[in-house]
């Protein structure tokens, strides 16, 4: 008897729970979107969309969302007009989707700030890492950036394909990100504030600059030695820019003294940043090595300018390229 009816109302139970993880899974889907309307790629999307006239473009991750002051850069290079897209925890592939994003302003040149060896290192990426900003594959021209992660990869090309369909896969960082946060905010109870950024954790930079110091050398050697190429996103983004009828610039970024004494001051360093000049201007583009412009005090922790290094970097920047006329003069068109 009881068993008789436990089956005559287990399907009714079950299709109830379904309807409400259905539910629930509608929600979260209607949630996501209204939590990542403010994300720092749609916040690039729609300064691009607004903004006028520009003479000067700036792209890269967080050392150019952090280091390009514009208002410096114009008063260093009169009659300007520049634009900082750089954007935070991102790779030269996403960067390549964000120039492609700014057709509309047709500015004169365009600049590339890099670090390391970042301009001839793997591409290579898999699901768990295209979150947070680099979820900007799954709506920025999707299909060129499943052309360069997923080309050998059928199983992420599928995974993208279909996760650019559901909200909830692409921004799962909205939520989840906020759960990190409070998570974090538990675990510190009755402890010292950490010293952050709107960067991150110090530390978790601190970390990340003291690793691989003691393989960089190995690890540049190889690079020239094997003659790695400049990646496919960095070239595509070269030929993009001069197909718009602009000069393209690259600088490799300021670093304070823990970061470049270590890794800047090696033979090897100077033997591939040579290489990397060559085969930029091969390309017709320009290096400039501003690696060494700011003082240890303008730094907010061990890879990002604080506001007054960022002054001092984007004005004497903006003073070289008019000094040397390294870029096209003149004004917003």
């Amino acid at each position: 008897m009881r068993l008789g009816r436990y089956l005559s109302f287990a399907p009714t139970r079950f299709a109830l729970q379904v309807l409400t993880v259905l539910g629930i899974i509608v929600l979260v889907n209607i949630a996501v979107p209204f939590l990542a309307r403010s994300s720092s790629p749609r916040q690039r999307l729609k300064t691009i969309q607004e903004s006028g006239p520009v003479t000067d473009l700036f792209f890269g991750n967080s050392l150019i969302d952090a280091g390009v002051d514009a208002r410096a850069f114009e008063l260093g290079f009169p009659g300007r007009k520049a634009v900082n897209l750089g954007l935070g925890a991102t790779a030269p592939v996403e960067h390549y989707l964000m120039l492609l994003a700014s057709a509309r302003l047709r500015p004169s040149a365009v600049y590339y700030g890099f670090v390391d060896t970042e301009l001839t290192d793997s591409i290579r990426a898999d699901f768990s890492a295209l979150s947070g900003n680099r979820a900007m594959v799954y709506y920025v021209y999707p299909d060129t950036a499943i052309r360069y992660y997923a080309s050998e990869s059928h199983g992420l090309e599928f995974l993208l394909r279909l996760g650019r369909l559901i909200p909830m896969v692409v921004d799962r960082t909205a939520i989840w990100g906020r759960v990190e946060k409070l998570r974090r905010r538990i675990e510190r109870i009755g402890l010292p504030a950490e010293a952050t950024s709107r960067f991150g954790r110090d530390k978790d930079f601190a970390e990340v600059a003291a690793l691989g110091a003691a393989s960089f050398r190995s690890h540049i050697g190889l690079a020239v030695a094997r003659r790695r190429p400049l990646t496919a996103p960095i070239l595509g983004f070269i030929q993009t820019v001069h197909r718009r009828g602009a000069a393209v610039v690259f600088i490799a970024m300021p670093m304070p003294t823990t970061h470049r004494l270590p890794r800047y001051g090696l033979v090897e360093w100077a033997n591939y940043k040579g290489y990397i000049q060559r085969l930029l201007e091969a390309q017709g583009a320009r290096l400039i090595d501003a690696t060494d412009w700011v003082p240890d005090d303008g730094f907010l922790d061990p890879f990002h300018l604080a506001p007054s290094g960022a002054a001092i970097f984007s004005r004497r920047l903006g003073q070289t390229l008019g000094s040397d006329m390294g870029v096209p003069s003149g004004t917003a068109h």
